[in-house]
């Protein structure tokens, strides 16, 4: 599988497991959306999230733009894709507050909510993606400790 095969499928994960429970009413209707571009909003903290999974002084050092890298990677995506990927990242931002903000992929893995582990893992499977799908990343790993 590809990348985004990967992520597409965790995505699918998510929207299996809302189809199938409604656990919390409040929390399902934080994944309705209307469809279309990724929000200000949604960029800035899917920008936060990778900075927690990714230091952002090696994303800067390397010139590594995750958001950049989505939108590309939206562009080359189906329909259909693009709006679940977004749909994913808005609604784990309206319920990030739970979670810490932006620490929600490291502290969203041990919920007790199964949605939102799968949520976490697909949202941080995304930003690695953003980050690693980059040939500017082998500058990370180049040298023992990413530095070079």
């Amino acid at each position: 599988m590809t990348g985004i095969e990967t992520v597409l499928t965790e995505i699918d994960a998510v929207g299996r497991d809302l189809d199938r429970r409604t656990f919390l009413k409040a929390v399902a209707a934080a994944f309705v959306m209307p469809s279309g571009p990724l929000a200000e909003d949604d960029e800035r903290f899917f920008r936060r999230v990778t900075a927690t999974l990714v230091p952002e002084a090696d994303l800067r050092r390397t010139g590594i733009d995750p958001v950049g890298n989505l939108r590309h990677l939206l562009q080359r995506t189906r329909a259909d894709h693009r709006r679940r990927i977004s749909t994913l990242i808005s609604a784990v931002r309206r319920v990030s507050f739970f979670y810490g903000g932006e620490q929600v992929v490291l502290r969203g893995r041990t919920s007790r909510f199964v949605l939102m582990q799968k949520a976490s893992r697909a949202l941080a499977s995304l930003c690695l993606l953003c980050v690693w799908g980059d040939p500017r990343s082998f500058a990370l790993v180049d040298l023992p400790g990413g530095r070079t």
